[in-house]
């Protein structure tokens, strides 16, 4: 693993209690406030009427989708020759997540995420590669997610003017992405910085926005060089990756409409569904670390446009505690046991067979099977 990745993984070990703190409290100061201004006696009512076996579905999907985004780097690292286990896969996406709920922007996700494949067995290039590619392929369903959540958010559900106009800029800056991507693939050799620099000379005189420019440049072009990688995968792996992604996004867009259905109201789904779609596409647009503080009054007011407030309350509630809690809590699990790993294996990386039928580490001890 290079020295860099290493030191990042390190630094965010030494401060993941600090975002951690952050991110809890600004998050049950927030569901403390819902709560306060919008419950009231006929939550007792509603809670009584819970069903069991739909909340059970909807904490199911709410974990299962990790499994398939376990499953989508096993797709994509297959071109390595390696097969990792799937305990060790589930352990490398719960604790991405676990580390890039408490980050800004979910950074420190994808850095653990990278550094925990090359630790189980991947070289530091497929492990870059790979969940770089996941993330294009994620980026690409997000992009084609957004005119649907634009359009049906408008048309089926009370968007306000506020979440109306982050619908429209968030579509914009995606749109412009797009394109930016495409002319990278397109013509390699042509500097996006030098490009927006020719197009707009006040850049000069701003050196802020000259280095805004070159990193947007930088990313663009990594972006679009891993997703020629995920192209040359051929048709077949790569529709399989594109599944296992739309079953990612699929189960997060279902938890909620099913939790709607639990509590007796199953004439919502429709609108949930949409609802959650909105969510979800201006989610990743939320800097602070878990979106906490944040996503919690605005979730509310997407669902409150076609709900009581107590309901919408209660709503708001339980997805936070299936979105951002539970995977705290099994995500933090995974990360514990990835750690011991980690310790159990303290002069390298673990070696796998290409056979993928024994696993042995640097001390020459032997691992599980793949």
């Amino acid at each position: 693993m290079p020295v860099d990745a290493r030191e990042g993984f390190e630094r965010q070990r030494s401060g993941l209690r600090r975002w951690m703190l952050l991110a809890v409290g600004l998050s049950v100061a927030a569901l403390l406030l819902i709560s306060l201004l919008t419950m009231d006696r006929e939550i007792i009512r509603t809670l009584s009427g819970l069903s069991v076996p739909w909340l059970l579905l909807a904490v199911g999907l709410a974990l299962t989708r990790w499994l398939w985004a376990a499953l989508r780097i096993r797709v994509l690292s297959s071109p390595s020759g390696v097969r990792l286990p799937l305990g060790d896969l589930l352990k490398v996406v719960f604790s991405g997540n676990f580390v890039g709920v408490i980050t800004p922007l979910r950074a420190g996700g994808v850095v653990t995420e990278a550094y925990l494949l090359n630790r189980y067995g991947l070289d530091p290039g497929a492990s870059a590669a790979v969940i770089a590619a996941g993330m294009s392929l994620s980026v690409l369903l997000l992009l084609m997610a957004m005119p649907a959540a634009l359009a049906l958010g408008i048309s089926r559900i009370d968007l306000n003017l506020a979440f109306r106009s982050l619908l429209y800029v968030a579509v914009a800056a995606c749109l412009l992405f797009a394109v930016a991507v495409l002319l990278a693939m397109r013509k390699p050799e042509l500097p996006l910085g030098g490009a927006l620099r020719a197009a707009f000379p006040c850049l000069a005189r701003r050196p802020r926005l000259t280095a805004w420019a070159e990193r947007l440049s930088g990313e663009v072009s990594r972006f679009a060089g891993f997703l020629g990688k995920v192209l040359d995968l051929g048709p077949g792996p790569l529709l399989l990756a594109i599944f296992y992604s739309a079953l990612f996004w699929g189960s997060n867009l279902l938890t909620v409409p099913v939790v709607m259905v639990a509590l007796g109201h199953p004439e919502h789904f429709l609108r949930s569904l949409i609802a959650q779609l909105v969510v979800v596409t201006l989610i990743p647009f939320v800097p602070v670390p878990g979106g906490s503080g944040m996503v919690e009054p605005g979730f509310y007011a997407v669902y409150s446009g076609f709900l009581a407030p107590d309901l919408a309350g209660l709503i708001t509630l339980i997805w936070r505690f299936l979105d951002f809690y539970l995977g705290l809590l099994v995500g933090g699990s995974f990360f514990l046991l990835a750690l011991r790993d980690l310790r159990r294996m303290p002069t390298g990386e673990r070696q796998i067979e290409d056979h993928g039928t024994e696993v042995t580490t640097a001390d020459g001890g032997e691992g599980p099977a793949a």
